[in-house]
């Protein structure tokens, strides 16, 4: 798992005086989101029929929902308990389709506990398998909407909104050093405005940009002590003219790029342009001043 280095990481970031896949069995598989995290990715989609192991009856019970599901009506569905070549289904169908509450026991222990529309995981459920367990809602068969989801391996922790799979929008990151990032992400990864929280009460405010400090931010020590800081791509700089001539530079690089005869202003490089929602995970360590 990627959320080892993720700790080790973030525990590594520098001090104030250091400056300047897919798996159709529905298993997880693990998919790098960059240099920091390696998230895990479910591929939530129906298993094939055929010949499985029986569903544990044990299990249920575990992963039983309390929440109301209120999108659908699932008055006209089945209760059935049905064999696939990947595991074994105990709950609602509608025309030979799981649709409604059940509970999917896949090959080894992954487990999925919910809610689903037309063979897929669509709702309010529960994933977990021997690496994470997620617990929120689900679209078409992605993780979609809010959310969180958990690391056995080393206890990281996020808690947000997703988009068709990944994190996107406004999420907490919580690793199991006491670091905490609040604030951005954009497909995985940490992108947009967050705040950066160390256990011994210094902060970081300010722009990320792919996983990394990236612009303008507010550095605050342990005794409040507020440091106007800037980045370039996860580099302390040490000026704001140092770091205005960056921007300067990679307007007129874009803009050469682009074909046009003058660089004029650009686009701004320095502040971070939220795709969607935007929540963010992080590469690299994150600095401070």
């Amino acid at each position: 798992m990627g959320n080892a280095a993720a700790s080790s990481s973030i525990a590594g970031a520098s001090t104030p005086d250091q400056g300047a896949g897919e798996e159709k069995s529905g298993t997880a598989t693990t998919r790098p989101v960059n240099n920091m995290l390696v998230m895990p990715a479910f591929l939530l989609e129906p298993a094939p029929e055929g010949c499985c192991s029986p569903l544990m009856a044990e299990d249920v019970p575990l992963y039983d929902l309390q929440w109301d599901q209120k999108q659908a009506d699932f008055s006209d569905c089945t209760f059935v308990e049905k064999r696939y070549n990947v595991g074994a289904y105990s709950g609602q169908m509608r025309n030979e389709k799981r649709e409604g509450y059940g509970v999917c026991q896949y090959q080894g222990i992954a487990v999925y506990a919910g809610f689903w529309q037309s063979d897929k995981y669509h709702g309010q459920g529960t994933f977990k398998d021997e690496r994470s367990e997620y617990s929120g809602d689900f679209s078409d068969g992605h993780k979609h909407g809010e959310g969180q989801e958990l690391w056995f391996e080393d206890g990281t922790r996020y808690i947000g909104q997703f988009h068709k799979g990944v994190k996107q929008g406004k999420g907490r990151y919580i690793w199991r050093n006491g670091n905490i990032y609040e604030g951005d992400f954009s497909n995985d990864v940490v992108e947009g405005y967050g705040i950066l929280f160390w256990p011994d009460e210094r902060e970081y405010e300010g722009q990320w940009r792919n996983g990394m400090q990236h612009g303008e931010g507010l550095f605050f020590d342990a005794q409040g002590k507020e440091t106007q800081v800037y980045f370039w791509h996860g580099e302390k700089l040490a000026s704001k003219e140092v770091y205005d001539t960056k921007r300067q530079n990679a307007a007129a690089t874009n803009a050469k790029v682009a074909g046009t005869t003058s660089a004029g202003k650009g686009p701004d490089v320095g502040a971070v342009n939220v795709r969607g929602p935007g929540v963010a995970g992080t590469t690299g360590s994150p600095q401070q001043p």
